[in-house]
C-alpha cells in the first residue's frame, strides 16, 4: 500500500527505472547511484543519455564495472 497517489506516482516512475534497467542488464542500485550524482549537471539537451538504454557508467571501460549485471536480466513470467 503506497500512503498517496502523489507517492504512488513516484513509486511507479522508480519501478519503471528498476525494470529497464534490468531489461537492459544494467545494475539498477548503480544506474540510480550515478543519475541522481549527474543530473543536476546535465544540459537538457543531453538528459536522453541518462535514460536506462543510453545510459553508460563512469567505469565503462573498466572490465569490473559495476554498472553491468553478472546475472541474467530479470524476465517476467507470459
Amino acid at each position: 500500500m503506497i500512503g498517496s497517489d502523489a507517492a504512488g506516482k513516484v513509486a511507479a516512475v522508480i519501478y519503471s527505472l528498476v525494470e529497464a534497467c534490468r531489461l537492459n542488464g544494467i545494475n539498477p542500485e548503480a544506474y540510480l547511484t550515478d543519475v541522481i550524482g549527474r543530473i543536476g549537471r546535465t544540459t537538457i539537451q543531453a538528459l536522453d543519455t541518462l535514460l536506462p538504454f543510453n545510459w553508460r557508467p563512469p567505469d565503462a571501460g573498466n572490465p569490473a564495472d559495476p554498472g553491468r549485471m553478472t546475472i541474467a536480466p530479470h524476465i517476467a513470467a507470459a
